[in-house]
C-alpha cells in the first residue's frame, strides 16, 4: 500500500513538473542569445567592430555627440580619467539585466574601451550574443588613449593593435583554432659552420 502511493505521489509531481515546463515555453518569449559564436567570430576577424584612434582623434576634434562611449573599467579608474561624455559600466555589472536593456535600446553607436583590448573584445562578444546592435569597441587600453590620442594626437597610433599577437578569439569561444607559431609545424635547421683558429 504505501509503495502504491509513494508511485502515485511521484508520478503526480512528475506530470506538475512537465506540464509547468510545457505551459512555461508556451506562454513565455525566449530571451535567449541572438548570435551565435560562429557568426561574432567571423565579423571579429575581420576587424568590424574595431574603432581605429585616427576615427577617435577626428571625433573628439569635431565634438560630435554621436556616439556613447562606454568605460569598463572600475569606478576609482573612471574618476581618476576617461574619454569625455563617457558612461562607466564596469565588466561586472554585465550580468545585470538594466544594463544590457539600456545599451541595446541605445540608438546611437556604442564603443567600449578598457585597461585591456582583451577585455573590450570579450565585451563586445558578450554584447552582440544578447542582441546589442551599433556596438564596437577601441584597441589597446585607456593609457594608450589618453597619452597618444586625447592629451595629443600621435599619428603614428591611429592604426594601434597592442593585442593583435596575443588573443585568440576563436579560441576563446571555443571554436577551431587560427594558425600560430605554436600549431604550425617546426622544422629544425642545422647549419653547417666553417672556419676556425
Amino acid at each position: 500500500m504505501k509503495n502504491n502511493q509513494l508511485f502515485n505521489g511521484s508520478l503526480i509531481f512528475f506530470a506538475f513538473i512537465i506540464g509547468s515546463l510545457i505551459f512555461s515555453a508556451m506562454t513565455h518569449k525566449s530571451k535567449g542569445y541572438k548570435e551565435n559564436n560562429r557568426q561574432i567570430l567571423s565579423e571579429m576577424e575581420g576587424n568590424a567592430y574595431m574603432m581605429q584612434y585616427l576615427e577617435l582623434s577626428e571625433h573628439l576634434k569635431e565634438g560630435k555627440n554621436d556616439i556613447v562611449f562606454v568605460d569598463l573599467r572600475d569606478s576609482v579608474s573612471y574618476k581618476n580619467g576617461h574619454i569625455k561624455s563617457a558612461v562607466n559600466m564596469p565588466f561586472e555589472m554585465f550580468s545585470q539585466k538594466g544594463k544590457i536593456k539600456i545599451l541595446r535600446n541605445e540608438e546611437k553607436e556604442k564603443v567600449l574601451y578598457s585597461d585591456s583590448q582583451s577585455e573590450a573584445a570579450l565585451a563586445l562578444l558578450f554584447f552582440k550574443s544578447v542582441g546589442v546592435e551599433n556596438i564596437r569597441y577601441l584597441p589597446g587600453n585607456f593609457d594608450v588613449i589618453y597619452n597618444n590620442i586625447i592629451v595629443q594626437a600621435n599619428p603614428s597610433y591611429f592604426f594601434y593593435n597592442d593585442e593583435k599577437a596575443k588573443w585568440d578569439y576563436k579560441k576563446q569561444m571555443g571554436g577551431a583554432t587560427s594558425k600560430s607559431a605554436a600549431n604550425m609545424p617546426q622544422s629544425e635547421v642545422k647549419v653547417k659552420v666553417k672556419g676556425g683558429c
